[in-house]
């Protein structure tokens, strides 16, 4: 049974002293190293960031190994000092690898559990000297009774040639797979999908730039052409390191998110009390008030999402897989995923739309913050599909026959808070049961013996007492009666169904044949 309270430490969520002072010092670091000029004058350069200033960045702060055991060359910290820094570089927008080299490779290879691994890459990402990302992680399944056709990408497979093993196929969309030095594969075996390490060169690997909305952060399409790899973990604990990967992903890439977000308000607020129209400053204006209002309020519900994500992912590079906080870093990452994404998006469109003119010219950063929302909303997967797997993660029933129940949602069917409402097409006869209360805007109710199926019947035409009552008034077609009560041309009209203001409206509700 799910625990209806999780069982984090509430301090957890709270910042520490150490991590004020990081924040400080970082917020200190990126104004000096990564303003709006300093990263559109990186856009166009080879690796598309300032490399000293990653190797400061490493040197000086130590940001790579902050979460990396001391056993393996790092600070020995946990993931929410990273949580910190992932924040304040997302707030500047910078624009170096560190998303996909220390939150993605990093925790798949100390997911993985492969000491000989840990111990020859995770050194050299801690000090800076090694640029990581991950691919063929998000890969779908092979052919299977429910998709015989098998992916629709070819994916990668790994051959094992002698006592080594070969990579072949192609990922697309690697972040920073042009220049990554170090590639983790999740590969295509005859015995399952499993995990590689794999140094890519020239000549066993191709690795093609994609020109993507968010310029700050490359991708690349990487072929694999028999490319050496060695095999990390264990086949058993593939799917697993993958699933825990792409969840610290999301956790990271949230509070990326999140100092975004922090920075497009900032932004906006300030320019809103320095702009002045019909001799006022903008801001004193109620209806800009009561939308910076809105986006202070989903910032700070982003910033919970965000930091019980960071707890959980915490909590979960320091236990065990079967420990409490496994379970719930899946949810968690879900929840901030949806949370934060939609308030990045929408505080990056107050901010180029409260900056008026000058906020959509090319000159203003708003512009890099509103393509850096946008990739980041589809980076792990859409938030529709966060949401999905939050549903089957928490235990609601979906598909296309959901019942109805306090608060269940449904994939195609209706989607009901107390009871299913209609939607379009929805129909209350193809597995979507109603019980008493199951209402269809404010048209019928369902009574005793009101069946929607092809059509609404009670007998042979609705009567106002034992079948469906109109809301206002429903009006007669061909053979129902108005019999007391039912009145007609106060609103709705009738035709082949009746179509209404208030009640059912036909083709989007349900349907009838000669009467309604």
């Amino acid at each position: 049974m799910r625990r209806r309270h999780p069982e984090i430490d509430p301090q957890s969520l709270s910042e520490t002293d150490e991590q004020r002072q990081l924040r400080a010092v970082l917020r200190d670091f990126f104004t000096e190293a990564s303003s709006p000029e300093d990263v559109r004058k990186h856009l166009g350069t080879p690796r598309g960031y300032d490399e000293p200033v990653w190797a400061r960045l490493a040197g000086e702060i130590g940001v790579h190994g902050l979460a990396v055991p001391e056993e393996y060359g790092g600070a020995g910290f946990t993931f929410a000092e990273l949580a910190v820094a992932l924040e304040e570089s997302g707030r500047a927008l910078y624009c170096a690898p560190l998303l996909p080299t220390v939150a993605l490779a990093a925790h798949a290879l100390l997911y993985s559990g492969d000491h000989t691994a840990c111990e020859c890459y995770l050194p050299r990402i801690a000090d800076g000297t090694l640029t990581a990302t991950v691919a063929g992680f998000d890969a779908p399944e092979p052919a299977s009774p429910a998709s015989p056709d098998g992916p629709d990408e070819p994916g990668v497979t790994a051959e094992q040639v002698g006592s080594g093993w070969v990579l072949r196929g192609q990922a697309d969309f690697v972040l920073d797979g042009a220049g990554a030095d170090l590639i983790l594969v999740r590969a295509r075996t005859p015995a399952g999908p499993r995990l590689f390490a794999c140094e890519p060169t020239q000549d066993t690997s191709r690795r093609t730039p994609r020109r993507v909305l968010d310029e700050t952060r490359r991708q690349a399409l990487v072929e694999f052409r028999g490319a050496p790899a060695t095999a990390l973990g264990t086949a058993e604990g593939t799917e697993e390191t993958v699933a825990a990967t792409l969840d610290a992903g999301r956790a990271a890439l949230a509070a990326e998110q999140v100092g975004g977000s922090g920075h497009a308000l900032d932004a906006t607020v300030e320019f809103a009390a320095q702009r002045h129209q019909f001799g006022r400053p903008i801001g004193s204006f109620q209806a800009v008030k009561h939308r910076l209002a809105d986006v202070l309020v989903a910032l700070e519900a982003a910033r919970t999402a965000s930091a019980y994500a960071t707890a959980c992912a915490a909590a979960r590079a320091m236990s065990s897989p079967s420990a409490v906080a496994s379970s719930q870093l899946p949810v968690a990452a879900c929840a901030a995923a949806v949370v934060c994404s939609e308030t990045f998006r929408l505080a990056t469109a107050e901010y180029v739309q409260l900056h008026g003119g000058i906020g959509f010219t090319w000159e203003h950063p708003a512009h890099l913050y509103v393509r850096r929302a946008r990739g980041g909303e589809v980076l792990f997967g859409t938030t529709d599909r966060h949401r999905t797997r939050l549903a089957e993660l928490i235990g609601l029933t979906t598909g296309n026959d959901p019942t109805a129940g306090t608060g269940s949602t449904a994939g195609i069917g209706p989607t009901a808070g107390t009871g299913p409402t209609a939607g379009i097409g929805s129909t209350a006869g193809t597995g979507s049961s109603a019980g008493t209360g199951s209402t269809a805007g404010i048209g019928p109710t369902a009574g005793t013996g009101s069946t929607a199926g092809t059509g609404s019947t009670a007998g042979t035409g609705p009567t106002a007492g034992t079948g469906p009552t109109a809301g206002i008034g429903s009006t007669a077609g061909t053979g129902s009666t108005a019999g007391t009560g039912s009145t007609a041309g106060i609103g709705s009209t009738a035709g082949i169904g009746p179509t209404a203001g208030i009640g059912p409206t036909t083709g989007i509700g349900p349907t009838t044949g000669s009467a309604a």
